[in-house]
């Protein structure tokens, strides 16, 4: 029987609706581990190097998961908190090292992971929204008018000019948003059908099968895009399926070439 692992924060019902509903429509093994179970592990034994990785988790409940047990591993994770130490610097520390050691197993999973590949960085909100922005623009997709004004500098007391501060303005936005769920070559949503060219796009550019792509109508009627995630958050009862299946399908295809667009 072939396992898939779904990696999530404790919190995340999502992915535990999920895994229950792979497990009601498949016959696949699936592991739901969160944060709090990685985090109390007792034994981890990894083993990498350019080209494979071996690896052994024993969880806490006696769960051991491996790379020779387990197929296919789904990360949700968005924040790893260590244990707490009595000073700050300890602490730190042992927080960087714990993320090192999650993103360098997830990272040597190969085509066996699914999902975002760092948990504290292509899982988390962009910090550089005009980046997404342009991004969604390069692969054909309509995003929001923006434009920045600048005040005209003047003399300071000191007889020196002033910075100039700009203002950023962006084009009349109803209220009225949607969004678009991509699992591989299926897209999921109202507006999949008037966008599916640039979704695939902006999937090929990104080098990422699983995306949500967000939408906001403006006062003038048009659809624009305005973000993506890698950390797709399952609305409908629609996109959970989508997602399901596409998991499956990942988990039981044989060969690498399934798995590319």
């Amino acid at each position: 029987m072939q396992t898939l692992v779904i990696l999530a924060q404790s919190q995340d019902t999502i992915a535990l609706a999920l895994a229950n509903y792979i497990r009601q429509q498949s016959q696949l093994r699936v592991e739901f581990v969160t944060d709090l179970d990685l985090i109390t592990a007792p034994d981890w034994q990894i083993s990498l190097s350019t080209a494979t990785s071996e690896w052994r988790i024993v969880l806490a409940d006696g769960r051991v998961l491996s790379s020779d047990t387990v197929d296919t591993v789904y990360s949700r994770l968005s924040y790893l908190q260590s244990a707490a130490f009595r000073h700050q610097a300890d602490t730190d520390y042992a927080q960087a090292e714990w993320h090192a050691m999650i993103a360098g197993w997830l990272r040597h999973l190969g085509s066996a992971l699914v999902g975002a590949l760092l948990p504290t960085s292509l899982a988390a909100t962009s910090a550089n929204p005009l980046l997404r922005l342009y991004q969604l623009a390069q692969a054909g997709l309509p995003v929001t008018n923006l434009s920045v004004s600048t005040m005209d500098r003047s003399l300071s007391q000191q007889g020196q000019l002033d910075n100039r501060t700009g203002k950023w303005q962006q084009e009349p936005l109803s209220i009225q948003s949607d969004s678009v769920l991509a699992t591989g070559k299926s897209l999921t949503g109202s507006l999949a059908g008037r966008f599916k060219p640039a979704i695939h796009q902006l999937q090929a550019d990104l080098g990422s099968d699983l995306l949500q792509v967000y939408f906001i109508r403006t006062v003038q009627g048009d659809w624009k895009a305005t973000d993506y995630q890698t950390q797709v958050a399952l609305r409908t009862p629609d996109e959970l399926s989508a997602l399901a299946q596409y998991l499956i399908y990942y988990a039981t295809s044989t060969t690498l070439i399934d798995h590319v667009l």
